[in-house]
């Protein structure tokens, strides 16, 4: 049996001919016909679900980008030894994960280059800790700037608005102020830094739809790459953007790097959070750990 998995509240999943397109393209290369095609956000529970799986000869498709995989990740991580095969393939507005893992130095099993085993890089993902709240994230979380694009970047999708997302994040630009100082604690030890456009905390090299924030990044290693970025003037740092999208970036002095299991940022001001591209406000510390 084959699981096809979507998120009817993503921009993917509210399109039904984009659906039914997949669907037929996945009895094809599945060559499976007993199909069934669940919203994750209508799913019974998850006791339940199990009981009708069979881990050896069953496969779940997940469809959509990085914010269905981080929900439903979220959702199954304390069974994830109990699942089938779990295959995602392109598609969503965001697929970082997927751009991770592929040009992780890894080896990624595929059919056709579409489908992708992603359960070999499910194991041992990082927690973030935000107002309290723990979440697992597969990417990576921001404060600061890119916090804030992601939250206009949501409004608009909300409003079914189809502004580009250059023109988003060039009007984000131009109305952010950068963060006074930023407190960073590494495996116990304390770095400050100020005028603070933002600050990534990552565990995959890619996010933003293909920015290569964190070249040395190891998705399946022990530690985590941090990257802030300060006391540059907005015109320099929107120039500095290009680099970052090659991962041409580290040489410059506003760039700084740090590497840790378990790092703090703390600002003294509340600002905007992306866990995966999805935002929060009103946020002052962001805390992650991978073990």
């Amino acid at each position: 049996m084959l699981f096809l998995l979507y998120n009817s509240n993503s921009k993917i999943g509210k399109n039904k001919e984009k659906i039914f397109k997949v669907l037929a393209s996945a009895i094809k290369t599945f060559k499976d016909g007993d199909i069934r095609v669940k919203d994750i956000t209508k799913l019974d529970s998850i006791e339940e679900r199990l009981a009708k799986i069979n881990k050896e000869k069953d496969k779940i498709l997940i469809v959509g980008g990085d914010g269905t995989l981080t929900s439903l990740i979220n959702k199954y991580k304390k069974y994830l030894d109990k699942l089938p095969k779990i295959y995602a393939v392109k598609a969503g507005t965001g697929n970082d994960f997927l751009r991770n893992i592929i040009h992780s130095g890894y080896p990624v099993e595929n059919i056709n280059n579409k489908y992708f085993l992603i359960n070999p890089f499910l194991k041992n993902l990082p927690i973030c800790k935000v107002n309290n709240n723990e979440k697992t994230f597969l990417n990576g979380i921001g404060i600061g700037l890119d916090g804030y694009i992601c939250k206009n970047v949501e409004e608009q999708r909300n409003k079914n608005n189809k502004q580009s997302f250059f023109k988003i994040t060039l009007k984000s630009f131009m109305e952010f102020k950068p963060l006074e100082k930023l407190t960073i604690e590494v495996d116990g030890k304390k770095h400050e830094l100020k005028k603070c456009w933002f600050a990534s905390i990552m565990n995959g090299k890619y996010y933003g739809g293909g920015m290569k924030i964190a070249p040395k990044a190891d998705f399946k290693g022990e530690k985590l790459q941090a990257i802030i970025i300060n006391d540059i003037n907005k015109f320099k740092l929107f120039m500095l953007f290009p680099l970052i999208y090659t991962g041409n970036h580290s040489k410059v002095k506003a760039v700084h790097f740090f590497e840790g299991k378990h790092i703090k940022i703390t600002s003294d001001e509340k600002t905007y959070v992306q866990i995966d591209g999805e935002p929060q406000k009103d946020i002052n510390e962001i805390e992650v750990i991978k073990e």
